[in-house]
């Protein structure tokens, strides 16, 4: 499921790179290059964490908190002066990067929602928020260390379902009606963040006041087989969280104008997590 270094000038100045400048691996083709949002048909900014034993998405109980180190290896773009991809639907621009960029990422535990559906059947629902600062930082380490996007988790509307920030949803099946306990079907976990500064953050620019983008962890590597069922179990039957340490990959979206509105001034206590639709795959 991807972010971190450096300043630029002004728009204008995006097509061209001074000589002698901070050098960044992808500086943008033009100010209208954009990264796909959810509906595109298209993969966005991808990362992982390592399937082969690297850095790890790990949540801590005695501090309530959610940590991932990943690196994002690839940009899905598109732009309207380039003809192989001038629009959002159907059309694609890729940049592998050569040195991959540095994603921190952190979360705060906000609720441990356990619901039951009958004959055993169990909704899940975890809740993240920001930590108050900056919660997301990305980095271009292919020269000096720069710090192409930066942001923070944002409790706000996404297409109606409210949102603290980071969520978890699934469904579990405890075993004592139908078949083997274990999670039914696949996991969502999105989240939606504010942009709070970088280069790259005019990647995710909806025409208007600030940048909202939505992350996504598409796959969960297990260490252990079952250990993602064990999980869920252990959620159903205490209601609390455990340490847990998993690898992962997912996808940064750039979002439509108007599809994550942030709450009014003074309406925030009035957000609850709620489901919100995405994709997610278990690896085989």
């Amino acid at each position: 499921m991807l972010l971190r270094r450096s300043l630029w000038v002004l728009a204008g100045a995006l097509l061209l790179w001074p000589l002698g400048a901070s050098a960044i691996e992808f500086p943008l083709p033009s100010v209208d290059t954009r990264i796909h949002t959810p509906n595109s048909g298209q993969p966005g900014a991808e990362w992982d964490t390592g399937p082969n034993g690297g850095d790890q998405i790990t949540y801590t109980a005695g501090t309530t908190t959610l940590h991932m180190d990943a690196e994002l290896f690839r940009l899905n773009y598109y732009d309207p002066n380039i003809g192989g991809c001038p629009t959002d639907v159907g059309s694609n621009c890729v940049h592998a990067f050569t040195t991959n960029l540095d994603i921190s990422l952190d979360a705060l535990l906000d609720s441990v929602t356990v619901t039951s559906l009958g004959f055993g059947f169990w909704d899940i629902e975890l809740a993240f928020t920001t930590t108050g600062g900056t919660d997301i930082t990305v980095t271009d380490i292919s020269g000096p260390s720069t710090t192409v996007l930066t942001a923070e988790w944002a409790a706000g509307v996404f297409n109606g379902d409210p949102t603290t920030g980071l969520a978890a949803f699934a469904t579990y099946n405890d075993g004592t009606f139908f078949g083997p306990a274990g999670l039914t079907g696949d996991p969502v976990i999105v989240g939606f963040a504010e942009i709070t500064g970088g280069v790259y953050a005019q990647l995710f620019d909806d025409g208007m006041a600030g940048s909202d983008f939505g992350v996504q962890i598409g796959e969960i590597f297990e260490g252990v087989p079952g250990a993602l069922d064990a999980l869920a179990a252990y959620i159903v039957t205490y209601s609390t969280l455990p340490d847990f340490a998993f690898e992962a990959e997912g996808q940064v979206f750039r979002l439509e104008a108007g599809e994550f509105e942030l709450p009014e001034p003074g309406a925030a206590w009035l957000l609850a997590p709620a489901l919100l639709l995405a994709t997610r795959r278990r690896r085989s």
